[in-house]
């Protein structure tokens, strides 16, 4: 008896140190989580810093106009206390500020945009820091997803890679969905793969709701449903595609995204370059190739290490099945999608691919985690070297435009008229150029919408989503100058900077109209150096503003975004 209580009593002791050495685990692990975050956000701020992002304004890429305006409709809108259906005020704020993105792109990178707008501000400074915050999330997962291969200090190495990738740095720096984009579909990813090991319930779940956000973000993070079959066949579990669990987020994913789309699909296939799936296949394959050894190089070597270590194991681990075939389903939905392929589409490819290569680290570091002489600090030192291997042979170019370039004086310029609200019309010689005044305005203006802002590209010019087929609606400098008396224009904008590309026919013919009739083009500012000139547009009758004018307008430009007759463009 007394054997059995003396057993029983080092049982309870035991327990009572084995409850006690995970609290101080878990505070371990709590300040290095607090300390990664912190460091890997200072170091994405630092990055702004160092590539001027504030002062590059919204002309880096084409959309990135188009998705900071449409987190700020979001913003103004439940500002005004929700008092407008919001299919109007999409409608209504379209009118007055032409580049919303909504529609072709799903909402809910803009609903967490317009959140971070409501608490810390819409400057794009402001939005600026949210992007630092995603960069900073992206690594820290990077982090989370490699820390049980090489421990803390390992991972943190693994983490600062992500933020050293050329695309992921100048993603950093604008104000774009694919970094976003990204991290959601890996958290996805992420679940699936812990389902795919435990088979709980719970990790189902959590899949069932990351996928629908992701898709809810990007249509690319259809890659997801391509996902399951082979991660599943790869982990040798064939039995989990009966699973009750997996088909119910398969439902709730389903549920959740579809009427979005059935809504919206005749926005979203606009956006599709067209062309035979074979030749798209082929500019997508190598493309993507190409694209990945120029952004990861080195790291495609533990890239490779880690996907052979996995196929030798007996014992697949279901998180590595999904990450290994995710950035083949990706690739796989870009072909399919026929949008063409640029670097900035391959992130979701590339942040997997960085995670399984922590094996890679830790296979070449001659060390298993769970080996008796693991040594956390080994793998730290081989993951640093490949991080600092991989900085020194990446080259990073970034474009900037100075601060100071003449459009903050135009827009100034515009607002303190004494005719506001004005009927202004831009002209660019690209949707970059037309972005960037339209952003710039509406981000100095006090009560939005405010002022109407006209694209030059859509009054003038017949074009879609990538400016391809494009047709011009006027000949001669005679119409133009009697489609802006008919619209009420008293204000143009022109951007005539060589930065952004050659002119197109309606452009030259608005230029030729500004010399052919100077005292109907009042030039009021001009900025020689960085291209930009306002005019006062005197109109032959004084229009009768605004409601017959907004009237037609609502009519030419063809606003409602959700109606399915209709065409509604963010980008060209």
């Amino acid at each position: 008896m007394q054997s059995v209580a003396h057993h029983d009593q080092t049982r309870v002791l035991l327990r009572d140190r084995s409850l006690e050495k995970p609290k101080s685990k878990v505070a371990h692990s709590s300040i290095w989580a607090v300390a990664a975050y912190s460091a890997y956000f200072i170091l994405a701020l630092l990055q702004q810093h160092i590539t001027h992002a504030v002062s590059i304004g919204f002309g880096s890429y084409a959309d990135e106009a188009a998705h900071y305006l449409s987190g700020l409709m979001l913003r103004d809108y439940f500002f005004s206390g929700l008092k407008q259906s919001p299919v109007d005020y999409v409608s209504n704020y379209y009118l007055h500020l032409p580049m919303v993105a909504i529609g072709h792109w799903p909402p809910v990178f803009y609903l967490a945009e317009a959140a971070w707008m409501l608490v810390f501000g819409y400057t794009r400074a402001d939005i600026l820091v949210f992007i630092a915050a995603i960069t900073a999330l992206t690594s820290f997962t990077v982090c989370l997803a490699t820390r049980d291969v090489l421990a803390w200090p390992g991972a943190f190495a693994m983490g600062g890679i992500v933020q050293a990738i050329p695309i992921i740095r100048w993603s950093n720096s604008v104000v774009m969905i694919d970094l976003f984009t990204g991290i959601v579909i890996l958290w996805a990813a992420l679940s699936l793969g812990k389902f795919l090991n435990t088979e709980k319930n719970s990790h189902a779940i959590y899949f069932g709701v990351l996928a629908s956000l992701a898709l809810l973000t990007k249509p690319a993070a259809a890659c997801l449903a391509l996902v399951t079959i082979p991660a599943i066949l790869l982990v040798r579990k064939p039995r989990l595609l009966r699973s009750p669990a997996l088909w119910g987020a398969a439902l709730m994913v389903a549920a959740i995204s579809a009427p979005w789309y059935l809504a919206t699909w005749h926005l979203a296939r606009y956006g599709s370059n067209g062309g035979p799936l074979g030749e798209n296949l082929r500019l997508v394959a190598v493309g993507s190739i190409t694209g990945v050894v120029r952004e990861l190089n080195v790291v495609l070597l533990l890239f490779g290490a880690g996907v052979y270590l996995f196929f030798r194991k007996e014992n697949r681990d279901g998180v590595r099945a999904v990450l290994i075939v995710l950035p083949i389903s990706m690739v796989v939905i870009l072909v399919l999608a026929r949008v063409g392929l640029e670097n900035r589409l391959l992130i979701p490819a590339m942040l997997p691919m960085i995670i399984v290569s922590a094996d890679g680290v830790c296979w070449l570091s001659g060390y298993l985690r769970k080996s008796a002489s693991f040594r956390a600090w080994r793998t730290c030192l081989v993951a640093g070297a490949f991080l600092l291997t991989y900085v020194a042979v990446t080259p990073v170019k970034v474009r900037w435009i100075p601060t100071d370039d003449g459009l903050g004086g135009m827009v100034s310029k515009i607002l303190s008229d004494d005719n506001a609200p004005n009927m202004v019309m831009v002209a660019g010689p690209n949707g970059a150029s037309d972005g960037r005044m339209i952003a710039t305005l509406a981000e100095s203006m006090r009560v939005r919408p405010g002022n109407i802002v006209l694209r030059a590209t859509k009054v003038f010019a017949v074009t879609n989503w990538n400016g391809t087929p494009y047709s011009c609606r006027v000949s001669r400098p005679e119409q133009v100058v009697e489609e802006l008396d008919t619209d009420g224009v008293n204000l143009l904008a022109i951007d005539t900077s060589p930065r952004w590309g050659k002119w197109r026919l309606h452009e030259q013919l608005l230029l030729e109209a500004t010399l052919q009739y100077p005292e109907r083009f009042q030039k009021i500012y001009s900025d020689d150096a960085s291209g930009y000139a306002l005019y006062r547009f005197v109109p032959k009758h004084q229009p009768t503003m605004p409601k017959a004018v907004l009237n037609d307008l609502k009519k030419k430009l063809e606003l409602n975004p959700f109606s399915r007759s209709q065409d509604f463009d963010s980008k060209n």
